[in-house]
């Protein structure tokens, strides 16, 4: 449920008409590279990251300002949860059913 709850918040980087046809495909792309590895639901994660990032992106010149903005600091909280993610992963891996 964990995993699940995080790719749906990582998949709101997304703009609104893209996490509505692809949104779901997307987080069960995430969680089944969740069942193979933790280092593959890392990658992924990081995948779908960099790609909400990039297709938010390309559709914010159409966007007024303010707009812009709050979709740059919802960015960076989003970023700041993935640092903090990685780093408990990369602590709980001592323990591989922690996560």
């Amino acid at each position: 449920m964990r995993r699940e709850a995080i790719g749906r918040t990582v998949v709101r980087l997304y703009p609104k008409d893209i996490r509505e046809s692809a949104g779901e495909e997307l987080v069960g792309t995430l969680l089944d590279a969740g069942d193979a590895s933790r280092g593959a639901y890392v990658r992924q994660l990081a995948s779908l990251v960099r790609s909400g990032l990039s297709a938010r992106a390309r559709s914010e010149p159409r966007q007024p300002l303010g707009r812009i903005a709050a979709s740059t600091l919802c960015w960076v909280a989003v970023m700041s949860a993935m640092s903090e993610l990685v780093g408990v992963m990369m602590v709980d891996s001592q323990n591989p059913n922690a996560f």
